[in-house]
């Protein structure tokens, strides 16, 4: 009887995981901008800065910064695990790969 051997040795790189993969590293690039720089960082520059988007209380840290600043947090390290899953592989074609291996740069 017949038996199939698959080349367990390199995975198969096909174009929809390729695909997910750099829609992933998009998105997670996204989450880390605005959640890290746009709401944790402008929750805070927004009492520095007396820039006067959702209220004029300069002095403290109140519940609304506090919201902005979790929610900033909480998009930044979705975004950083994200980035994280999306960088696994799936850049190079088989052909690329053999082709480094063999001669050590891709055209």
């Amino acid at each position: 009887m017949d038996e199939v051997v698959e080349d367990e040795e390199s995975p198969r790189i096909t174009p929809s995981r390729l695909f997910r993969d750099r829609l992933l590293f998009f998105i997670s690039l996204a989450l880390i901008v605005v959640g890290g720089l746009g709401l944790a960082l402008g929750s805070w520059l927004h009492d520095i800065l007396h820039v006067p988007v959702v209220g004029t209380a300069y002095q403290a840290f109140g519940h609304i910064n506090v919201l902005y600043a979790t929610v900033g947090l909480i998009m930044f390290f979705i975004g950083l695990f994200l980035l994280f899953v999306s960088l696994r592989g799936g850049t190079l074609s088989p052909e690329e790969v053999r082709q480094v291996k063999t001669e050590g740069g891709v055209r």
